[in-house]
């Protein structure tokens, strides 16, 4: 219900501005805040039994949050846990490739053969006359 606010469609392109950019804001504060709120819990996880019975109502008690609150919570950090190990086993990949590809050119430092490597050309077909 509006209330006394009128709709986006009746106001002036002012309001409207003002309006959007109060939403934005409040809603920036909301991810920061919940943002924060991550972090505690993750740091007070490290110190919790996950193993005991109740561990989440204990620790939704300590940081004075809902059941749902902490559930969000703890997908989000365990989404992060497995982007940053994605993140790590991409960026070990990716070295790994360059070491080999490093590797392979000091063995055939041959500059045609390296050409037709990078074209995707199978080294097997290539032929000096």
């Amino acid at each position: 219900m509006s209330g006394n606010r009128p709709t986006l469609s009746k106001m002036t392109p002012e309001q409207r501005c003002r309006f959007i950019g109060g939403r934005n804001a409040r809603a920036a504060r909301r991810r920061c805040l919940a943002e924060l709120r991550r972090v505690e819990v993750a740091r007070r996880l490290k110190s919790v039994n996950v193993g005991v019975r109740g561990w989440k109502a204990e620790l939704c008690r300590e940081l004075g949050i809902h059941r749902d609150t902490l559930n969000n919570d703890l997908r989000e950090i365990a989404k992060a846990a497995n982007e940053a190990r994605q993140a790590k086993v991409d960026a070990r990949q990716a070295l790994a490739s360059e070491y080999a590809r490093k590797l392979e050119s000091s063995i055939n430092p041959d500059p045609l053969y390296q050409a037709m490597r990078r074209r995707g050309t199978p080294p097997t077909q290539h032929f000096v006359l």
